[in-house]
């Protein structure tokens, strides 16, 4: 589940080194092509918002399996994408179909034993923030050896890959709420209103996600422009001083815990 859920979320983040390669195809300005990398987050936060819920009232598996199909579709549709435009509408969906590490949490958590959910939990969010950081490296190697398409292709070939992985190893986890979609919806808005903790917890990380989405979007145009002048390559590489951070989190969560057992 780590695995699966640190290489589909990568597909958020392979057209963040590339969008250098991908202005100069399509004779645009830099920051014009930027904008695929906003779209694709844009449609991370509708699938979230709108897909994520549906968890609750489907089956899980079936829910993942159907959404990784579509991300292999959305990824081959920017691989052949022939303008920009289509690369955009491309983006967005693949934002969309991209929540598959979402739905798998709660499938992990629901499987688990209460004692051992912290660390299965935390385990898989390794895997998703490894998949974060690498995608980028791996995609300016990609993109600086064969071109920004291939990354695409490449990746609509590992979603495949992991489709028939979840088809084979995953559980089925029938689904419990009995209620309409109208229903699921509201209640993310009940969940706020009634949980202070809740409100805390998201704003936190609304303001998190947006420092290191500003970031790493932000770093690919100031070092491939003057006075660096880097390639993708070169810009992939900053992903893997951010993922020794992801890599250490299962050790720093099993010496946490070593030391609230020797207090308690």
């Amino acid at each position: 589940m780590a695995v699966c859920t640190g290489l589909i979320v990568a597909n958020l983040y392979y057209c963040q080194p590339l969008i250098v390669l991908i202005a100069n195809e399509f004779k645009i300005p830099e920051a014009n092509a930027g904008t695929i990398t906003y779209l694709t987050q844009a449609g991370y936060a509708i699938g979230l918002f709108f897909m994520v819920p549906l968890g609750d009232k489907i089956e899980r598996k079936k829910q993942i399996l159907m959404t990784t199909l579509a991300s292999v579709i959305a990824l081959i549709i920017a691989a052949t994408a022939q303008s920009f435009f289509i690369l955009q509408i491309a983006s967005l969906l693949l934002g969309i179909t991209s929540i598959v590490p979402q739905l798998i949490l709660p499938l992990a958590a629901s499987l688990t034993a209460p004692e051992q959910r912290g660390k299965v939990v935390g385990t898989i969010m390794s895997g998703l923030l490894i998949g974060i950081l690498l995608s980028r490296t791996l995609s300016g190697f990609i993109g600086q050896l064969w071109g920004w398409r291939s990354m695409f292709w490449i990746a609509a070939g590992i979603c495949l890959l992991i489709f028939f992985a979840i088809q084979r190893k995953f559980p089925v986890n029938k689904p419990q709420f009995q209620g309409s979609y109208g229903q699921l919806i509201q209640s993310l808005f009940t969940l706020i209103k009634t949980q202070p903790v809740l409100r805390e917890a998201t704003l936190i990380n609304v303001f998190c996600f947006a420092q290191f989405g500003a970031f790493w979007t932000t770093m690919v145009l100031l070092l491939s422009g003057e006075p660096f002048s880097f390639n993708s390559a070169t810009i992939g590489l900053f992903g893997i001083v951010g993922a020794s951070g992801a890599l250490a989190a299962p050790l720093v969560e099993k010496w946490e815990t070593k030391e609230i057992q020797e207090l308690q």
